[in-house]
């Protein structure tokens, strides 16, 4: 990276930084330096009293080393903006108070998810727990407890290009084998106290047949997902376009050349489409089936939001928030004259 490039708050390492993110970002007039400069100028000012030699004097106690204090990290508001945007939008707060297995495969889905970038931005044993919580994910709600983690993980390693190499790094053998041990213990004996209805009831009719074709009358037109989106993630919902184009994903040579850290916006772009696609394919649509692509969105979102405080308000970003506003109007219509039409409804 260039000395004036600005670091990335789409990144794990975004924590400690509130530069602004996107590729179209980085430019040779950015004042900031990256992270990883960025840590290395903080701690060169400091000596160590082992690093003085044996018989030198701390540099607290001698009056001709001056000691630089310890600068105050700067914090990303990006975790703090992620957890409200999950937490107040319309499908967490209807899903999350009804008893349906829904919000549990979310949250081994999803805890899966954030566990595999964890370890692919470097904390290697995540993996395992990326393995764990997708066996748990299967095993509250079958097969698509691991589609789902799979062809995301798959479609992005592809897209910057790293697919064999992560791979190699996961232990996938070893991984396998844990998804294993927790998942088959548990089917076999269901199959072998059910038998042959239990696999065409759960692996056929919950499973196959919600994919190939319409079950229980829940089909939906093909735009279904779009209003459950900007219904169900709403008040944010109208934030997502932005938030997915100034990422730039298009730049595939771009992203591929970024280290490993800063593809957390891109990852939850392709967290999010890939989801929303699975469904809108599926031939029996249903509302919470959308809920593991909400955190996707609620990180985009956020990562976007939080660039606010450095990069100010862009155009799209002022369009976002009429948008924003255009939609709770619409909202408060509805509240107030919906009941009424209820009413009249024979």
């Amino acid at each position: 990276r260039h000395s004036g490039e600005q670091g990335s708050v789409g990144s794990v390492g975004s924590v400690g930084s509130v530069g602004s993110v996107g590729p179209g970002d980085w430019g040779e007039e950015g004042d900031s330096q990256s992270p990883r400069r960025a840590k290395h100028s903080r701690t060169s000012s400091f000596v160590s009293p082992g690093d003085l030699g044996a018989n030198a004097v701390a540099p607290t106690e001698s009056p001709h080393l001056p000691v630089t204090p310890s600068p105050s990290l700067p914090i990303s508001p990006a975790p703090f903006i992620g957890a409200a945007v999950m937490a107040l939008n319309m499908e967490t707060i209807t899903w999350g108070r009804i008893g349906v297995s829904d919000m549990l495969l979310t949250g081994c889905t999803c805890g899966a998810l954030l566990a595999f970038f964890l370890a692919y931005a470097g904390a290697h044993s995540w993996y395992w727990a990326f393995y764990i919580l997708m066996a748990l994910a299967v095993l509250t709600k079958g097969p698509v407890g691991i589609v789902l983690p799979g062809l995301i993980v798959g479609g992005f390693l592809l897209y910057v290009g790293k697919f064999r190499e992560v791979i190699q790094e996961m232990k996938i053998w070893q991984g396998m084998g844990i998804f294993i041990l927790i998942t088959l213990p548990w089917y076999v004996l269901v199959i072998l106290a059910n038998g042959e209805n239990y696999i065409n009831t759960f692996f056929g009719y919950h499973n196959l047949e919600r994919f190939t074709s319409v079950v229980n009358r829940h089909g939906a037109p093909w735009y279904f997902y779009f209003v459950v989106i900007l219904v169900g993630f709403a008040p944010w919902s109208a934030y997502l376009p932005w938030s997915m184009a100034r990422l730039e994903f298009w730049r595939r040579r771009f992203w591929r050349r970024q280290p490993r850290a800063e593809h957390l916006g891109l990852f939850a772009l392709i967290w999010l489409v890939v989801i929303f696609g699975f469904f809108t394919i599926a031939a029996t649509k249903l509302p919470s089936y959308i809920l593991p692509a909400i955190p996707g969105a609620a990180i985009l979102v956020a990562l976007g939001l939080a660039t606010v405080e450095s990069k100010g308000l862009s155009k799209g970003l002022r369009w976002s928030g009429w948008a924003t506003t255009v939609l709770l109007l619409v909202f408060a219509v509805l509240v107030v004259y919906l009941p009424q039409e209820m009413e009249r409804d024979p």
